[in-house]
């Protein structure tokens, strides 16, 4: 946003959704002929089309409104190994073997996950679940 007026103005965010709330509404005081801007922060926990508006207050008096539209679509989560082979070395003593996978987000949100497995089975992940920061 820029004011072009020759005074210095204050602009704040009315944000009711839920979706929204983690946007930043503080006023900002706008120098004159100065720009500003606001981080809008999107959340939403089930995929599809988002469409609201949210409205801007200047100085406390003069109201506007404009348009948000977003898309949450799913969170990939790429793994390192495609296959994975628990077995002994053929000269191994050991009583347990291991192999380490690394996970990766290259999304622009954090991603959470869980590791799925049969209780009853021998082989069972160590982390079975948690977060991925994305980049």
């Amino acid at each position: 946003m820029k004011n072009g007026t020759k005074k210095a103005i204050s602009v704040g965010l009315k944000i009711n959704d839920s979706e929204l709330s983690q946007s930043y509404k503080k006023n900002q005081v706008i120098p004159s002929g100065g720009e500003a801007g606001f981080e809008v922060a999107f959340c939403k926990d089930t995929l599809g089309d988002f469409k609201t508006s949210i409205k801007y207050v200047i100085n406390n008096v003069h109201e506007f409104e404009m348009q948000i539209t977003a898309k949450s679509v799913p969170v990939e989560i790429d793994i390192d190994k495609t296959n994975l082979k628990f077995e002994f070395e053929h000269n191994s003593l050991e009583m347990s073997t291991e192999q380490f996978i690394n996970l990766y987000n290259s999304g622009n949100s954090n991603a959470f996950f869980k590791f799925v497995f049969n209780k009853d089975r021998i082989f069972a992940p160590k982390i079975m679940e948690g977060t991925l920061k994305s980049k």
